[in-house]
């Protein structure tokens, strides 16, 4: 998780609640507290937040307070400077991993459809055995008493086996595509609570 930026606002607020709960005043405290800064960025600040005064203490004359706050405009400035190069590449580098999750969901989402374009496939070619079965039934009470017999009781033997062929052949698919769609739904929610893109601070008022 990426940590907190320390800004003008940040530092002051941290110092007004660490002062009125009694607590000691310190650059790490005053760290601590926002969640997140360094010394070289927090001491500055939390220096122009003694400058300008404690709470219920009479304020720092004005021009002391603008040249405070012109300080801390300029300190939250040149952070700004610096992290931006690596807010770019952080963001360079989420963006990459999207496209990368993409081609891989576009490839799963491939292989269903085609899993279920072969299921409807052999559901049609099932129906039509049966429906071949059911003819050869027919022929074979109609020609019970002919020499053709045989032959249509081995047609009908080989269609039988063709259609338990094609009903294994279809759950196998069935339960392949079963996997697949659950394997997907579970990669798509982990996206979900895993893919968050990092965002710029926002410039203190």
């Amino acid at each position: 998780m990426t940590s907190a930026i320390a800004t003008p606002k940040s530092v002051f607020d941290a110092a007004d609640e660490l002062h009125g709960s009694g607590q000691a005043l310190t650059i790490d405290a005053v760290i601590a507290k926002i969640g997140g800064g360094s010394k070289s960025t927090v001491g500055p600040l939390l220096e122009a937040w003694r400058l300008k005064g404690k709470p219920g203490i009479e304020p720092m004359p004005e021009g002391l307070e603008v040249r405070a706050r012109a300080l801390a405009s300029a300190i939250w400035s040149e952070a700004m400077c610096k992290l931006e190069p690596r807010i770019a590449a952080a963001r360079n580098e989420f963006r990459v991993e999207l496209e990368a999750r993409d081609l891989v969901v576009e490839r799963a989402l491939e292989q269903i459809r085609a899993m279920e374009a072969d299921v409807q496939r052999l559901h049609a070619a099932l129906e039509a055995e049966r429906m071949r079965c059911a003819g050869l039934l027919a022929r074979l009470e109609a020609a019970s008493a002919n020499r053709e017999t045989e032959q249509l009781i081995s047609d009908l033997e080989n269609a039988r086996a063709e259609c338990a062929q094609h009903a294994r052949t279809n759950i196998k698919l069935a339960a392949e595509n079963a996997l697949m769609r659950e394997q997907f739904a579970m990669m798509t929610r982990r996206q979900r609570r895993q893919s968050k893109a990092p965002s710029p601070p926002k410039n203190p008022e």
